[in-house]
């Protein structure tokens, strides 16, 4: 764990960055210099930070050196508390100026902002983001995480936010009704937001569609608000209103296919889905019956 056997595994990470076994010794070598005391543990672990982030240099989708970062700033957070977070977020957004789809400085910012509390600023960040690509997915998902606090405790989000992430989701579809990721986001909002959400999608599904009577994303959230309809008329006994819903359905998910032709088999299997869970409930009450 000597100084001499940190920079052998310094040498061997340089002729290939991906030896798992060189960056755990180093990580060995790296808590041992931190055994050291306050002072040459800071150092021990900063200097790390500065290795991490010329290695990110040479190839900032090493597994192995994102690994090791989260290892290092895990451990400055008891010393060092937000400002090490702030530190993760700054050195994420560089790496994500260059890449705005880097998987790895993606996941490292959710992390981030469950052991340092930064929700709020990656709600901010994730904005950003978006404003200068509205389809990066990547943005969308780590939004969505921020505002559910997906990494750390799950929790409801309040109304009001719902309806700002609505409005924003919203306005995004209504920009580009082609955003297969805004799509996304709305319908899992629509989903918190129980009744008022579904309503307030089917809305807006409406306004896409009439826009653009080939918007597949649309149309998919038409027919799955119409299969919603026929489950609740079907559990209140409406047997007319359950089936003429889920012929509804049926007859979207045939305009998601034909608007769609690459995805045509799943929206193909979304129709046959619905039938047979008619068909099931049909032959349940019959079996009720008799």
């Amino acid at each position: 764990m000597s100084s001499r056997a940190l920079r052998l595994t310094t040498a061997l990470i340089e002729q290939n960055g991906a030896d798992y076994s060189a960056w755990h010794w180093r990580w060995r070598c790296v808590q041992a210099a931190a055994a050291g005391g306050e002072a040459a543990s800071a150092a021990a672990l900063l200097q790390e930070l500065r290795f991490t982030e010329e290695q990110a240099e040479e190839n900032a989708k090493n597994y192995q050196l994102w690994n090791h970062r989260r290892l290092v700033a895990g451990a400055l957070c008891a010393a060092e508390g937000r400002a090490a977070g702030a530190r993760e977020r700054a050195f994420t957004a560089a790496v994500l100026q260059v890449d705005a789809k880097n998987y790895h400085a993606w996941a490292h910012r959710g992390w981030a902002a469950a052991a340092f509390d930064a929700f709020e600023e990656e709600l901010e960040f994730s904005a950003r983001m978006l404003e200068a690509d509205a389809r990066n997915n990547s943005a969308w998902n780590a939004r969505h995480a921020a505002l559910t606090r997906a990494a750390a405790e799950p929790r409801q989000p309040s109304p009001a936010e719902l309806l700002r992430e609505l409005e924003l989701a919203e306005w995004h579809v209504g920009a580009d009704g082609g955003n297969e990721a805004a799509w996304a986001y709305a319908r899992s909002l629509a989903g918190l937001a129980g009744d008022e959400g579904a309503r307030r999608l089917q809305r807006v599904a409406a306004a896409a569609a009439a826009a653009e009577p080939g918007n597949a994303f649309a149309l998919c959230a038409l027919a799955e608000g119409a299969e919603a309809r026929a489950r609740a008329a079907e559990a209140a006994g409406e047997a007319a209103a359950a089936e003429e819903a889920a012929g509804e359905a049926r007859g979207l998910f045939a305009r998601c296919a034909a608007a769609d032709p690459i995805r045509a088999p799943y929206y193909a299997f979304r129709a046959r889905a619905g039938a047979l869970w008619a068909a099931e409930q049909e032959a349940g009450e019959s079996a009720g019956r008799g």
